[in-house]
């Protein structure tokens, strides 16, 4: 089960998708930056919104880039990154770490690369079959997201042990940048 930046609930998903099927286009594009994949989809309208509401969010997508991690024996999907906006006034960007219900909550999701730390924050909540830590990527982050040669994801599992994930920077700096025009 995958969970979006930007739309954190199921109902909110199948809104989206039922909004953009009803107005007859895409419900979702994506492009590829090398190593990393833009999604967008339509944004959601609240239940209830006034035609206000509902006129400004017609024709707004919500677009996040993302990375998967793979098990090579396996070949499933063990985590992903999503890097999106939030929806909302805001509109911060945030960095979002799914991983199996294996990790320990209120432990660090840190982002680094070679200089040190980039940004981090706590592991927040766990559902079902995934756990997810959020992170607010400010213009700081931002900058060395763009301009770094590595970079690395890590997290506490419930045992106490601290995995580190190597993520790919190929294509990063261009998919933020694309991430920024939409």
């Amino acid at each position: 089960m995958r969970i979006s930046l930007a739309v954190t609930t199921l109902v909110a998903a199948a809104l989206s998708a039922g909004l953009a099927q009803a107005q007859g286009g895409p419900d979702r594009t994506s492009a590829t930056y090398q190593d990393w994949v833009m999604e967008c989809r339509p944004a959601p309208v609240a239940d209830g919104a006034d035609e206000k509401a509902k006129a400004e969010a017609a024709g707004q997508k919500l677009c996040e880039i993302v990375q998967t991690f793979t098990n090579k024996q396996t070949n499933k999907t063990f985590a992903q990154v999503f890097i999106g906006r939030k929806a909302g006034e805001k509109k911060e960007m945030v960095a979002l770490l799914q991983v199996p219900v294996d990790a320990l909550l209120a432990e660090k999701v840190t982002y680094a690369n070679a200089a040190g730390t980039v940004m981090e924050a706590p592991m927040t909540r766990c559902f079902a079959q995934n756990c997810y830590g959020e992170v607010v990527i400010d213009d700081k982050a931002l900058g060395a997201l763009k301009e770094t040669q590595d970079l690395s994801v890590s997290y506490t599992l419930a045992g106490g042990k601290r995995l580190k994930l190597d993520m790919s920077v190929k294509g990063l700096a261009d998919a933020l940048t694309a991430l920024d025009k939409k």
